[in-house]
């Protein structure tokens, strides 16, 4: 047996001269930047009763500018922290209906101050009160949905998109000041887990009263007080005429071209002591239901990324998804049914069950030529007419025990899932053939997290299982009545991730020793069978593979939280045992890793207002069992793939910063981040051709690929339009290596991209909105004389009108602009339109037209390494749809 031991050289450099220092650094300056505090209760002075909401500043004396601030909460309690510098300031506080009190203040370090409002009667005529939009208490934000909503507005995902600070992607999630949410509770109970776009697109907003935002949220209450996070979750408070009973919505809907329909239909009951949200939808209008099931939240909250241990498919028959809205280009027949509920039991248990199923088939149409570079401005062209059907099917059901108080902590889940998918092409291209993909994926887990505090010190165990299985099949048919040849592919993977930890805190400081071990079973069973002989391999059409991956590891971690700091070093060692047995050469290899994985994080609050983070890296990835095929792989009928026996060991170094700022009293949020991560690989891609056929093989050759990207956003609200302006800006780039053709090849793909976006409130009868996406993509490689660049813009206009009461009408406009080629570009322009008639309270008649000029075809350009594909995605027609919606 041969051990290896692989380290970089930059460990010991990056923690001996940088991660080392920069950690007492930090720790001084924390203890250097001193605070003064002040906090007490603000009270009615005639009763003595407690002010909530009453709004605490804090100025320099003589200046304008704001050093910090927060409201009183139910009991009138507030506390506030400023850096100690010496100055006086002024202490105002201010309460509507009450008179304004303002108070010269020493900066001593923590002071106490009590004081008693006086009621301010004024005489008016009318008096209207309109609510903030926006208020904060301490650590959590509270956006009033009526100040954001129109009557245009159906869920509560229509009214997020509004808010300044959160941003809602294509896919459903939810992101707020630049990072993805942790949590998405309903009253305060996690009822949907990660799959929380199934509330916030089916939830009326009319049903909400605010959306509050909890900001640096740890959702182990134990932990609390011992392990930072900067992410937030979001909480839907309900208007009390929602709460404990049945809610409901029916929609129905009808069009042309027959036949053309959609059924939605949604129950919801939300109680102190459970919950229930309970669906099922249909529709062929291009409406992609399914992604309401996904997963928005793939951590683990005390794990991480450890136990992400599901495999991607053998066979990959799916094209690119086209840079347009999904509803245009999906020709779709697709059903969704799912149950979720969430009970409280005794003694501060919780039991969550949620169950779904879909049934969906996809049609499509398409074009497209790829072009592979190789040298002196010489390309490989495919073309292919793909007329496509897929069938998926999937049943997913999830239970899960839980218990979270400030001592305890236990989660209990149990998972399984069900998935068929079957995809029929018929290809009319380069080479003409049918090919036939049954892709299913079968899965059961179980995660427990066992947590206690003892004192000062915490217990915490931990165990994953997870057991996959992927029978797949591909046939492919060529139109040249060879006889049709066959891929089996059967792949299963068992995963156990066993830890223990032990943590204790002083004085702000905590040390947690952990250890545990991950065990990885995978096997792999291809055979090709009855291959033409025009394909440019013979032999080494069959796979017998077991992989066995056994990862011991320590992994000591230092934290220190203070009221402005937040940091931790971690710095784990990890020994891999890895054992490849191919079955068919009855030949085994073993190897021994020997790995350094450090890991750095700072968090520092400047004020209230202004955030930074910054994280370093090292991380060693011993691969999976998906590269170590010695027989050749068919993942599509024109792509052959050759593994390695040699794992593949990805080197990563990651460096990562942000600065963030938000003012919710000026509705106003700014983040800037960026990373940059090389990465050594000891594997290298090497691509030949032959004809239409691509052989890709695994070669042993250490070589580099390196990831950068600097992104930023702002919003901002404006209250006097009711109306929200954001941009989003982002450059990335991404550089690697290939042997194409025999000829090694780099290759460097660079974006530029700035998304700008307006909603208001023009006037009470008057909305507006506009979205953008601008951008620009650059493909380099070596060899060629000139780089590839591609311009593409999607803008849209939406105007909706308020006739009346009951009635309404939106109209909106898409344009869109690409260039497929360096010199040819095309445009399309779409145009929608809707009414909205409103005979009752609870119910809506709406009449929807979309693609009034009946565009059919869209054309778009990607890269993909060392090559592009133009395609040409067919677009739906004109419909035309009559439906009614009732709300109970």
């Amino acid at each position: 047996m041969n051990t290896k031991f692989f380290f970089f050289h930059g460990c010991q450099v990056v923690f001996s001269h940088f991660l080392f220092p920069l950690l007492i650094l930090c720790c001084s300056f924390a203890n250097a930047a001193a605070q003064a505090t002040v906090n007490g209760y603000i009270k009615e002075e005639n009763t003595g009763a407690a002010i909530e909401g009453a709004i605490i500043t804090l100025l320099p004396k003589d200046e304008k500018n704001l050093l910090a601030y927060t409201t009183t909460n139910e009991k009138g309690y507030f506390s506030i922290q400023l850096n100690f510098d010496g100055r006086d300031f002024l202490l105002k506080v201010s309460m509507l209906g009450y008179q304004t009190r303002s108070l010269e203040l020493e900066n001593k370090n923590t002071q106490q101050v009590n004081l008693s409002l006086r009621e301010e009667i004024s005489n008016l005529k009318e008096v209207l009160i309109k609510p903030p939009r926006i208020i904060q208490y301490n650590d959590t934000i509270s956006y009033n949905v009526s100040s954001f909503a129109s009557d245009q507005d159906r869920s509560i995902a229509d009214v997020l998109k509004k808010m300044p600070g959160i941003d809602v992607q294509a896919d459903g999630t939810i992101l707020y000041n630049g990072k993805a949410i942790n949590k998405f509770y309903i009253e305060g109970l996690d009822l949907l887990d990660s799959k929380y776009s199934l509330a916030a697109n089916n939830i009326s907003f009319k049903d909400v009263s605010s959306v509050e935002v909890l900001e640096g949220h740890q959702p182990i209450k134990a932990l609390r007080s011992t392990t930072f996070t900067d992410k937030a979750a979001l909480n839907l408070k309900l208007k009390n005429s929602a709460k404990g009973k049945w809610l409901g919505t029916l929609e129905l809907g009808a069009g042309l071209p027959f036949p053309l329909w959609k059924a939605n239909l949604m129950a919801m009951k939300i109680a102190g002591a459970s919950q229930s949200l309970n669906l099922f939808k249909s529709n062929n209008t291009g409406q992609n239901i399914s992604t309401e099931l996904k997963s928005h939240t793939l951590e683990d909250l005390i794990n991480g990324q450890d136990n992400n241990a599901e495999q991607s498919n053998l066979i990959q028959l799916s094209e690119s998804a086209p840079p347009v809205n999904e509803d245009r280009i999906l020709f779709n027949r697709s059903y969704l049914g799912t149950i979720n509920t969430v009970r409280k039991l005794k003694h501060d248990y919780q039991l969550r069950t949620n169950i779904s199923y879909i049934n969906d088939q996809l049609k499509s149409n398409n074009q497209s030529e790829t072009a592979y570079y190789l040298t002196d401005n010489n390309f490989v062209r495919i073309q292919e007419n793909n007329n496509t059907i897929i069938q998926r099917n999937r049943a997913e059901g999830s239970a899960e025990l839980n218990k979270n108080t400030e001592n305890f902590y236990l989660k209990d889940k149990f998972r399984a899932q069900l998935f068929w998918e079957r995809s029929a092409i018929s290809n009319t291209g380069t080479s003409p053939n049918n090919q036939i993909g049954k892709t299913p994926y079968h899965l059961i887990e179980n995660d427990l997290n066992w947590l206690k505090t003892l004192g000062k010190s915490t217990l915490k165990f931990n165990s994953f299982n997870q057991y996959n299985y992927l029978p797949q099949e591909l046939v492919v048919s060529p139109d040249d009545e060879t006889m049709p040849f066959t891929q089996f592919a059967r792949t299963s993977t068992l995963f156990s991730h066993t830890n223990i930890s032990y943590s204790r805190g002083f004085r702000g400081w905590v040390i947690d020793y952990q250890a545990g071990i991950k065990a990885t079973i995978q096997n792999l069973n291809t055979e090709i069978q009855h291959l033409p002989m025009s394909y440019p391999v013979k032999d080494s059409l069959r796979n017998e593979l077991q992989w066995q991956l056994s990862d011991y590891y320590i992994k000591p971690t230092i934290r220190y939280n203070a009221k402005k700091i937040n940091l931790s070093l971690t710095l784990p060692i990890n020994l891999y045992n890895s054992k490849i047995n191919n079955r068919l050469t009855e030949h085994a290899e073993k190897e021994n890793y020997l790995y350094f994985n450090p890991e750095f994080l700072l968090f520092y609050k400047f004020n209230p207002l202004w955030t930074a983070n910054f994280k370093a890296s090292l991380s060693n990835d011993p691969g999976n069992a998906d590269r170590l095929n010695q027989g050749f792989i068919f993942r599509s009928y024109r792509y052959l793939e050759l593994g390695n026996r040699t794992p593949l060991i990805q080197r990563r170094q990651s460096y990562s910063a942000g600065l963030s700022y938000r003012n919710p009293v000026k509705s106003l949020f700014v983040n800037l981040s960026g990373i940059y991560a090389p990465t050594l690989l000891n594997q290298l891609s090497q691509r030949s051709f032959s004809g239409f056929i691509s052989v890709g093989e695994i070669i042993l050759q250490n070589n580099q690929k390196s990831f950068w990207r600097l992104s930023g956003r702002l919003s901002k609200g404006i209250d006097d339009w009711k109306a929200t302006a954001a941009i989003s800006v982002s450059y990335t780039s991404t550089e690697g290596e290939l042997i194409q053709q025999n000829k090694l090849l780099n290759n460097k793909t660079n974006t530029l991209q700035i998304t700008p976006s307006f909603n208001a409130e023009v006037s009470s009868w008057c909305n507006f909105s506009y979205t953008g996406d601008f951008s620009r993509n650059s493909l380099f490689v070596s060899s060629a004389p000139t780089a590839l660049i591609l311009d593409r813009i999607n803008q849209r206009l939406g105007i909706g009108l308020i006739i009346n009461k009951k009635l309404n009408v939106k109209a909106g406009t898409d344009y869109f602009y690409n260039q497929v080629s360096v010199n040819k570009s095309v445009s399309l322009i779409f145009a929608d339109i809707g009414l909205r008639y409103m005979p009752g309270k609870n119910i809506e008649i709406n009449l929807d037209c979309t693609n009034l000029f009946n565009k059919k075809n869209y054309a778009y350009t990607l890269y993909d390494g060392a090559g592009y594909t133009s395609n040409i995605a067919m677009i739906r027609p004109a419909n035309v749809m009559a439906g009614v919606y009732f709300r109970w």
